[in-house]
């Protein structure tokens, strides 16, 4: 199935609903959004899930567990919106909401999250000046979490395997075709090895890869995530890029 005309419908909802809220650059403030546009925001400890939606007196709710990471926050009132808001993306592409798979609806909901958090415009725009800098990245579009950006831009440059390590363990590694690329090479291995212990952004050439990888590290925990782009794919006007992270 082609994502292409549910992106479509999904950019157009969130276009309209930024220009609504005078919206005009990031970041996206998920919960402010919610809020603006006639959401109850609550918090419930007890729930097992990060939030949910339900209605309050004909008004939509979103309920949410609190968290220490906002971003987490940030990406559940953004899904939960996407729940909310489904009925519009049905509208604009010619389907009914009641007849679609439970697990396309969640599927769905999360990239209007992804799209909401991350605009396709800006972000693509973004991309060009910046490049893949994950952290310059992060530092405009502070809602979205690192891993959500760099899933993010598999979506302008699908043979980009993105690996995330946490604590030196595979924890998730696909590309933009959501297949599963195999282990890590040898290289990659020693690419993780080298940001983990030197906690600072590298890039790494073999004769068939180049390699950049970035240290999400804190207190406790230590993250890497891995972008392993062809070769091949340097010379292609999508992967032109000023930034290099050696």
């Amino acid at each position: 199935m082609s994502w292409e005309p549910w992106d479509l419908a999904i950019d157009e909802l969130c276009g309209d609903i930024l220009t609504r809220l005078a919206t005009e650059e990031p970041p996206v403030d998920a919960l402010h959004a919610a809020r603006l546009l006639g959401c109850e925001l609550a918090y419930d400890q007890s729930q097992q899930g990060r939030a949910r939606q339900k209605m309050i007196e004909g008004q939509p709710a979103v309920l949410l567990k609190p968290d220490d990471r906002p971003e987490r926050l940030q990406w559940a009132t953004a899904h939960e919106l996407g729940e909310i808001f489904a009925w519009k993306i049905c509208e604009r592409t010619d389907h009914a909401l009641e007849e679609l798979p439970a697990q396309f609806r969640e599927q769905l909901a999360n990239r209007f999250a992804s799209h909401f958090l991350l605009p396709t415009d800006w972000f693509q725009a973004d991309l060009r000046s910046m490049g893949r800098d994950l952290f310059l990245l992060k530092e405009r579009y502070r809602t979205a979490s690192h891993e959500l950006i760099a899933r993010r831009l598999q979506d302008f440059h699908v043979d980009i395997i993105v690996t995330i390590i946490d604590q030196q363990e595979v924890s998730s590694r696909k590309n933009g075709f959501a297949r599963h690329p195999g282990p890590l090479l040898s290289a990659e291995r020693e690419a993780v090895r080298e940001c983990h212990l030197g906690g600072r952004p590298l890039s790494f050439l073999t004769d068939s890869l180049r390699l950049e990888i970035w240290p999400i590290h804190e207190t406790g925990w230590k993250r890497e995530i891995l972008f392993t782009l062809p070769l091949v794919s340097e010379d292609s006007p999508e992967y032109e890029c000023d930034y290099s992270p050696c």
